[in-house]
């Protein structure tokens, strides 16, 4: 209909999905650590983001559960956030002070659509419509801990420090949906290699307009923070409404026309699952070319 036609086309005005980077380099932590002598001891980055994420750390691979990041809840309600140990990276493996900091760092989130920013579907197996949903967007913040207990919070996603440290550039995945299967860019992929280390980190260039840019592969701005329309409590009635639980006239808040442009998103919460491993590598056991850039893989098994 003419409201799904609308939605696919704000869907399609969201591709690609970006790429978040934040920059922690040796003088920043040498700033955050001014006056504590103590030696580094931890090191906690925390990270949650919807609709899934995957993160790293100076190109490396930290995220084991991959796409599955993070676990499917009512996002309105709650988000799990996962924390991963790169003690290992800003120490070196060996006890370390601010003086002695040298290095820079930088962490990566490469996020898709999950549950929360998928392609907007009319179904009748699931109701899509009274599931949550906006822009992609992730929380993220490293701890730093001392060897006398003194926690140190950097690079936050959020105020101006976001500013300070974090950018977003588009990135090689075109769509990513849990449905319709997902499709990549290579070219884009391949031209941004290393995007997630310290040798490719850029400035970002000031007073450059980001409509005469956002073309440009690899072109990087600063993120904006994520706004909603509606309170938490105004989306549970208008979804109750929805869902024929509630009628008008037992609402509790003022009812007033609106299109939900981007849902509530809940309180923060540990991840109460394990993460999901990958335990098998599955190879093609042939390759059919279908003509027209499409290809089909046999892999002689049926998977799900």
């Amino acid at each position: 209909d003419e409201k799904i036609l609308d939605e696919c086309e704000l869907w399609h005005k969201r591709r690609s999905l970006p790429l978040f980077r934040a920059l922690l380099s040796a003088e920043t932590l040498t700033t955050v650590l001014d006056g504590d002598d103590d030696f580094v001891t931890s090191a906690l980055l925390v990270i949650s983001g919807l609709g899934s994420y995957r993160v790293s750390i100076d190109g490396v691979p930290l995220s084991s559960s991959g796409p599955i990041d993070p676990p499917f809840t009512d996002y309105s309600k709650r988000v799990m956030y996962r924390g991963f140990d790169v003690t290992s990276f800003i120490t070196n493996q060996q006890p370390i002070r601010n003086k002695d900091i040298e290095q820079s760092h930088v962490i990566g989130v490469t996020v898709a659509s999950g549950w929360w920013d998928h392609r907007p579907l009319n179904s009748g197996l699931i109701r899509f419509d009274l599931l949550p949903r906006g822009p992609v967007t992730i929380v993220a913040q490293l701890y730093i801990t001392t060897s006398k207990g003194s926690v140190h919070t950097v690079i936050p996603t959020e105020g101006t420090a976001m500013k300070e440290f974090w950018q977003v550039s588009k990135g090689p995945i075109r769509e990513s949906d849990l449905f319709t299967g997902e499709i990549v860019d290579l070219g884009v992929l391949s031209a941004m290699e290393g995007w997630d280390t310290f040798e490719s980190w850029i400035e970002i260039e000031e007073n450059v307009s980001f409509e005469e840019n956002q073309s440009k592969v690899g072109y990087w701005v600063i993120p904006t923070l994520y706004r909603t329309n509606i309170t938490r409590e105004i989306r549970m009635e208008e979804m109750a409404i929805l869902a024929k639980a509630m009628n008008q006239e037992d609402r509790k808040t003022q009812h007033r026309e609106f299109e939900i442009v981007a849902s509530p998103i809940g309180k923060l919460v540990p991840s109460e699952i394990p993460p999901v491993m990958p335990m098998e590598r599955i190879h093609p056991d042939e390759v059919h070319d279908l003509g027209s850039g499409r290809w089909l893989f046999d892999f002689g098994k049926g998977m799900s």
